[in-house]
Formats: structure tokens, C-alpha cells, sequence
């Protein structure tokens, strides 16, 4: 899962688990599209990913990975690791992790 802000809105990608053909990213992203505040959806069963557009603090990840469920697909959670270079000073250590702690996902 990744979330970005775009002009306004937000822009979340999803690993889809389970698509066997085109007409299941079809099924997924009418369910997508259902739901208040998604300004739009696209599923890629080459990529096995949905991009979903979505009004800003109206729907969480785990709403959006709710209704892929509900028509009978998961949704994988990405890692992410990142590397820091070692900060000297303390405070500016303890900035980055503050800020990804708040991100959602």
C-alpha cells in the first residue's frame, strides 16, 4: 500500500491477492468505485494493484482493503525498509521516526 496526496485528493495503491482474470479486477473495482468519497478507481490484473483516488480524511486503507475483501479478494501489505545515515544530533534522530509513525499504512 502507498498513499500520496494528489491536487486535493489522495492517491492510494493496493496490492491485490487472488485475481485470476480480468473480470475480478472488473468486480474490484466496482465495489472500489461504490463507496463515498472514492473519486475513482483503476485495478490492473497485469499488475495485481488497484490505484484508488479518494477525497482526503474521508476513507482509511483498512475501509478500502474492507470492500476488496468483501468480494472475495485480499489485499497484501507492502514493507517498506528504509535506511537513515546516523544523525549527530539526538533530536533530529527521533524527527523521521515521528513522522512515519503518523503516516497510515
Amino acid at each position: 500500500m502507498i498513499a500520496l496526496r494528489v491536487r486535493g485528493s489522495r492517491a492510494i495503491s493496493l496490492k491485490i491477492s487472488g485475481m485470476h482474470c480480468q473480470n475480478c479486477a472488473l468486480t474490484i473495482e466496482r465495489e472500489l468505485r461504490s463507496l463515498d468519497d472514492v473519486l475513482k478507481a483503476n485495478v490492473s490484473f497485469a499488475s495485481g494493484k488497484a490505484l484508488v483516488i479518494v477525497e482526503p480524511g474521508r476513507l482509511s486503507v483498512d475501509e478500502l482493503e474492507r470492500a476488496v475483501r468483501r468480494v472475495g479478494y485480499g489485499v497484501e501489505r507492502e514493507k517498506v525498509r528504509l535506511r537513515l545515515r546516523e544523525a549527530v544530533d539526538p533530536a533530529l534522530a527521533a524527527r523521521p521516526e515521528g513522522e512515519l509513525v503518523r503516516l497510515e499504512g
